[in-house]
């Protein structure tokens, strides 16, 4: 990786005024322990500035994330391959006898990859520490940046393709016995970007950790192998910190013989190489120098006794000579990195590396919604208690709100658009204004020069000039560039001088859209002396956002008839500090601007946006609105899951709010909004529910209004279950849901007990561990499914297949009882062919007589029952079309909450609404690597271009005509970022063969699952729902996320068949047979003949699934 030559635009503009103000700014502080949550991270309304500020500690992250990168990845295979039970005694035996209530103990369920930082893919046990060290180790409240994660994998790779032992290394070894003077066309081409830097021993044991720490940053920083000298015990102290790799330099390498005696004075080092001329950074050499004439190596001389030569590889010239040196042999007993941090090329790399030496990314986040907030520029959030309390606005047809506001965020970093989109989606706005935050990219880093950053850039500009208003961080040249073409005065964010607080006031409205100059003379050519330039004429004045700078302001006339722009302009709040007196004339706003978006916020994060001169940001393509009013629906040609055209939509209010009978009335419609208004965002159902599975529904709900929770019934039987006995006439039986598993799971196993339930008349009753309560309304009128918490069997939740109680046990061991007072049913992928005797017609005689079953499943084991021939007339009564059994009875249970609710028609209104068609695409990968992997990336390519479910790229003409062209939007639900950015970015750089625009979405990436957290929960309830909302859809294979979204949409989705092996399946898709959900561990086996036996070919509509060959799905067929 070639180091970055150029200066950065804005430093070049003022380059005092940059350092100054980067030497004012070395303060940090770290960013919160734990969870950034969205408390957390978002300021809340009306929230004092100083209530963040006085709860945060300040001190020095970069230390702490360099040595975590090389120490935490290498901690002492003394303490962790030697003797482990003694550092862990020692460990618990200082806890033991401490006072300090801060020292955690021992976590199960920690992050034992430390947020990123440490790879996967060792043998554990030839490093116990690596993996082992969290669980003893107290959370030190920094995750790392997601740059820093994403350069450890890159260098990781770097060490393993050029390390020790490959051919890379060798070649690169003989060049140095050569002297550096082979020939270019005498080794691989891929040699070139193999560079190393070999860290001398030195020293004690602190200095030596320091020293290779230190040269590990600035390999990364330089992309340079780095390889440690393995004496003085390197090679026995530290594990090694790369996988599938060595970074031990060996034995035999060329100057083990030499190097450990070079000191200041020898030859080769830098210093001295300067100091004889034969390197030179004076503009002869700049790096130019024929590979011929370029050292074999140099040795970096950086020890506490280093001359003012050997200095110089601080410098910018001299770091750009060294990138041309194969070999760097480096020497220091002192921790360099901060002088690091000094040298310009390097500096905004290391921004993106480490953040946190940066403002507060959170203060930055309060002063932008601060200013967003105080200038009525965008409305404020409700808390979740304000938003729980919120009544439901006027809603359209479509059920969203009348008002919209789109906001374009420009920045190299994500950080900020990730947050804001999160906070107006999560929360509901005081004004019941939909928000929609577009960022269209976020390249980490600027690239001067490289043509496709640049173009980015440009467009990034453009868009923001076309803008109705529009809010700039101080010193940018970016934001100067978009306001001047727009003719906006815009808001300027003031650049903090206490970085660990909000500038007060936030913002203040700019005096004028002319940029600034940053670096005036300050000198009267007249008088021949020093003078304040800025007051010379009336209309050059000093800026707003550099006291120094210089900009002219537009001269004051007598008033004139105002245009459009102006009225607006004109209806915000009066100029910039220092009170001005007088409107500031500005250009009017184009027709085009009124239309593009409401708000945009232009950020550039950080304190040093002056020598960053960033930019970057939003989904250009959702940005305009398409007429007919906000959110209006309309008529529209579509494909249907079957492939056919049909009429997506109409404008008009449909009125089943029923669903064709499935939903009775008799609830209070705003204890649950989503009940009856989810008509007005899904299109209207083709499968209806049979008027017997209507009767029934009815039936079961008087059964759970008579037995359910306080009744006098269900008292009677707590009492009879707590006696331990059973009872062979019950008037009341009960089915006990275990919460288990994630969401997808959770939910496919309440239907499959709701439908066994219905079958057995008992009433369902669902623990409300996990969040259920938050997630669900309550589905039946009048009674509550939730379990109450006095339950008397307290150990249910931890009940397993090896629990006596389970029946499959009971069974094994001979112990089943006449009348037991409760059975657990242990249904989960792990449970025994005992188990599995659950789908027998006489064991199901057995279990109609038990009063109370307890279930705990991971599967959808509906299939199986409709192998049971005692339930088979029942339930061809009530599905007569067989494949539609969780499509009826999902929507007839699973209501999301409000608070989840208007997470979905928050989205859908802001991103969705517009679009003539949406396509839905859920990616999720079983692999243990995070991803992103190229080969899903062109599976999912493959299968849309191939079914049209996405036009195809024109990479050879820059535009097409998009003329009356449609919007489809796309929404891609995933773990992983990388697939939905690498589409999006496809889809923005290039137009479609069509001239069809297309837009992509994605709420969220929570990069890992967790299930027992009730933010991700919600997230991934109202995206499984707004999923459900698609006009088509295409899913991953085994993944149940995506058969409850299918089931809820009655759409057959395109299914990604599972890659092996890493390589994408020809063909990628196909579209499956039934829009069902797959049980993927059926039992195997014939109950008449008690022996094993192919449950997928007992009847013509139970058949096998097209993602897992041994799983069973329902499909609508009544002969083979």
């Amino acid at each position: 990786m070639q180091v970055q030559q150029r200066k950065p635009k804005a430093c070049a503009e003022s380059a005092a005024a940059a350092r100054g103000a980067d030497q004012q700014q070395c303060d940090c502080r770290p960013l919160e322990a734990g969870e950034e949550s969205l408390e957390r991270s978002v300021p809340r309304k009306r929230k004092p500035a100083a209530a963040v500020a006085a709860a945060e500690k300040r001190w020095s992250s970069v230390a702490y994330v360099v040595l975590a990168a090389f120490v935490m990845a290498t901690v002492f295979a003394v303490l962790g391959g030697r003797r482990p039970a003694v550092w862990i005694a020692a460990t618990k035996a200082l806890r033991r006898g401490s006072d300090d209530k801060s020292i955690p103990l021992a976590r199960s369920a920690a992050d034992k990859l430390l947020g990123g930082l440490l790879p996967e893919g060792f043998d554990e046990k030839s490093c116990r520490s690596r993996y082992e060290s969290y669980l003893y180790r107290r959370n030190p409240g920094r995750r790392p940046s997601p740059h820093l994660v994403a350069r450890l994998r890159m260098h990781e790779e770097l060490q393993r393709r050029c390390g020790p032992n490959t051919e890379s290394y060798n070649r690169a070894v003989q060049r140095l016995r050569d002297g550096g003077a082979a020939e270019a066309d005498a080794h691989s081409p891929d040699d070139e970007q193999c560079k190393y830097v070999v860290s001398i021993s030195y020293r004690g044991l602190g200095n030596r950790i320091l020293a290779a720490a230190s040269a590990f940053l600035y390999a990364v920083l330089t992309g340079r192998v780095l390889l440690v000298d393995p004496s003085n015990e390197m090679d026995e102290l530290f594990c090694e910190p790369f996988p599938g790799t060595t970074w031990l330099l060996p034995r035999d390498f060329p100057l083990a013989s030499s190097y450990a005696n070079f000191s200041a004075d020898t030859a080769e080092s830098y210093g001295n190489m300067l100091k004889n001329k034969v390197l030179g950074t004076d503009g002869s050499t700049d790096g130019d120098m024929p590979a011929a004439q370029m050292p074999a190596f140099a040795y970096l001389h950086l020890d506490h006794d280093y001359g003012d030569g050997d200095k110089m590889f601080f410098c910018d010239d001299d770091q750009r000579l060294l990138s041309n040196i194969q070999w760097l042999v480096i020497r220091t007993d002192t921790y360099i990195v901060p002088s690091l941090f000094l040298v310009t090329t390097f500096q905004d790399e290391l921004d993106a590396l480490f953040p946190e030496r940066d403002a507060s990314p959170h203060v930055v986040l309060e002063q932008i919604t601060s200013c967003a907030w105080k200038e009525k520029l965008l409305p404020e959030v409700l808390d979740a208690v304000e938003d729980a309390a919120m009544p439901t606005p006027p809603t359209t047809p479509h059920g969203g709100s009348n008002n919209s506001k789109a906001v374009l965020i420009t920045s190299l970093r994500p950080w900020f658009y990730e947050r804001i989109k999160a906070m107006y989606w999560e929360r509901a706005t005081a004004t019941g204004e939909d928000v929609s935050v577009h960022q269209p990219s976020h390249e980490e880093y600027q690239q001067f020069g490289e043509k496709s950053h640049d173009g980015k850039a440009w467009a990034e500009m453009y868009l923001l000039s076309l803008c109705d208003v529009l809010v700039t961080s101080g010193w940018s040249t970016f934001g100067y560039v978009a306001q001047g073409l727009g003719g906006l005065r815009p808001w300027v964010m003031y650049k903090p001088v206490n970085i660990t607080a909000v500038p007060d006031p936030p913002c203040g409205r700019d005096v004028s859209m002319e940029p600034c100059f940053h670096s005036p003379p300050f000198y009267d050519c007249k008088t021949k002396r020093g003078v304040d330039t800025g007051t010379i004429l009336p209309h050059v004045r000093h800026c707003d956002d550099v006291s120094w700078g210089l900009k002219l302001e537009r001269i004051r006339r007598s008033p004139t008839p105002p245009t459009q722009g102006e009225e607006l302009l004109a209806a915000s709040p009066a100029g910039p500090r220092g009170g001005r007196k007088g409107r500031a004339v500005v250009l009017p706003l184009s027709a085009a601007a009124l239309v593009a978006c409401a708000v945009v916020l232009l950020l550039l994060a950080g304190g040093s946006a002056a020598r960053r001169g960033q930019f970057v940001g939003a989904d250009p393509t959702v940005l305009p609105s398409r007429g007919g009013g906000v959110g209006n629906l309309h008529l529209s040609q579509s494909k249907s899951n079957d492939g056919e055209n049909v009429t997506t939509a109409s404008s008009e209010v449909v009125n089943d709010k029923l669903l064709g009978g499935l939903l009775t009335t008799g609830f209070d419609e705003q204890s649950c909004l989503s009940r009856y208004q989810s008509v007005l965002y899904r299109k209207a159902s083709s499968h209806f529910p049979s008027a017997y599975l209507l009767e029934r529904l009815r039936e079961h709900e008087a059964l759970q209004k008579k037995c359910g929770p306080h009744t006098e019934s269900y008292k009677k039987a707590i009492e009879q279950l707590k006696a331990g006995q059973g009872a062979k006439v019950m008037e009341c039986n009960y089915l006990v849901w275990v919460a288990y598993s994630g969401l997808g799971n959770r939910i496919l196993t309440m239907g499959s007990a709701f439908l066994y339930a219905i079958l057995t008349r008992r009433v369902l009753l669902v623990d409300s561990d996990k969040g259920t309560a938050d997630l669900f309304c309550e589905p039946f009128p009048e009674t509550s499914w939730l379990l109450p918490p006095k339950f008397p069997i307290k150990q249910f939740k931890n009940f397993s297949n090896g629990s006596p109680e389970s029946y499959g046990n009971m069974l094994k061991n001979k112990a089943i009882r006449s009348n037991p007072a409760f059975l657990y049913l242990h249904m989960a992928h792990d449970y025994s062919d005992y188990d599995k005797l659950f789908f027998c017609e006489d064991n199901q005689q057995y279990l109609r007589n038990i009063p109370w079953l307890i279930l705990k499943s991971d599967n959808y084991f509906v299939p199986s029952l409709f192998l049971i021939p005692a339930y088979q007339e029942e339930l061809t009564r009530l599905f007569p079309q067989r494949d539609s059994v969780f499509h009826h009875l999902g929507r007839y249970l699973f209501h999301p909450s409000n608070v989840v609710w208007g997470m979905v028609t928050r989205y859908y209104d802001s991103y969705l609404a517009r679009a003539d068609e949406r396509l839905g695409i859920q990616i999720r990968v079983f692999d243990p690597e995070p991803g992103p992997f190229q080969h899903v990336l062109d599976q999912v390519l493959a299968c849309t271009l191939k079914e049209n479910l996405l036009p195809a790229i024109n990479s050879k003409q820059p535009i097409v005509s998009t003329r009356h062209s449609r919007l489809k939007s796309v929404l891609i639900t995933s773990l992983n970022s990388g697939y939905y950015e690498k589409i999006r970015s496809m889809y923005w750089e290039h137009p479609t063969t069509n001239g069809e625009m297309i837009s992509f979405h994605q709420p969220s990436h929570e990069e890992h699952q967790n299930s027992d957290k009730k933010m991700h929960n919600m997230k991934a309830w109202a995206e499984i729902y707004l999923l459900s909302l698609s006009d088509v859809m295409v899913t991953s294979a085994w993944s149940t996320f995506g058969y409850v979204a299918q089931g809820l949409s009655g759409l057959r989705p395109w299914l990604l068949f599972k890659p092996e092996n890493r390589i994408a399946p020809d063909p990628p898709c196909r579209q499956v047979l039934s829009m069902e959900p797959c049980f993927h561990a059926p039992p195997f086996y014939d109950c008449k003949a008690k022996r094993g036996a192919d449950t997928g070919k007992f009847v013509p509509y139970v058949s096998h699934c097209e993602d897992m060959s041994w799983g069973l799905k329902l499909v609508d067929q009544s002969e083979w």
